[in-house]
This record gives structure tokens, C-alpha cells and sequence, in this order.
């Protein structure tokens, strides 16, 4: 981690803007339990072994799609998509392209 002499200890993008925050521990907790109350049943396990195997990845439902939240550490990505499983497909293919790079 880089920091900057008007905020020490918090992460500096490359570019030397602040890279983005994750939620606190408790923010992450609600997220994800509102995320699988919205969630279909059948996809609910699937969400949940994707909550546990990512720690950096908040997914949730925002005005009819589904979106998530991926933090890296000097950078957020978005990614939206219409249902549940389309956005854990598109997920999983990522984790899988960051596993074969050397790191998710």
C-alpha cells in the first residue's frame, strides 16, 4: 500500500487518486444476506460458495439487475448483468481467468 502525506494508511491508485474503499466488515455482512434473500432458491448455494471462496466481490440486486462489485486494490469494477446466473457465469469465468494469471 502507497499512502499519501494528507491520508496516511489509505491505498493511493497508480494515477495517485485514492483507490476506492470496500465496505467495513459488517456493510460486506449486510450486503451479501440482502443479496441472498433476493436471490432465486435454486441459485442460493451457488451464491453462497461464491460469497465464501470471494471476499473482494459484493454482489446485489440494484433496480432490476443484478451487479457486482469487484475491489481490487487500486481499482472497483462494476458488472451488471439481468439475472443471478448470468452474473455468477460471468463471474466465475473471471475467477477463473485470475486463477490461471496467478491470483482472482
Amino acid at each position: 500500500m502507497i499512502s499519501g502525506p494528507s491520508q496516511p494508511g489509505r491505498a493511493i491508485a497508480p494515477h495517485g487518486d485514492p483507490a476506492p474503499a470496500s465496505p467495513a466488515a459488517g456493510d460486506r455482512e449486510v450486503i451479501r444476506e440482502v443479496a441472498e434473500r433476493c436471490a432465486p432458491a435454486g441459485l442460493l448455494p451457488r451464491l453462497r460458495q461464491f460469497h465464501q471462496l470471494h471476499d473482494d466481490v459484493d454482489i446485489l440486486r440494484r433496480e432490476g439487475t443484478w451487479q457486482a462489485t469487484i475491489y481490487a486494490s487500486s481499482s472497483v469494477r462494476t458488472v451488471v448483468r439481468w439475472e443471478l446466473h448470468e452474473l455468477l457465469d460471468f463471474l466465475d469465468q473471471w475467477s477463473q481467468a485470475g486463477s490461471a494469471a496467478g491470483g482472482a
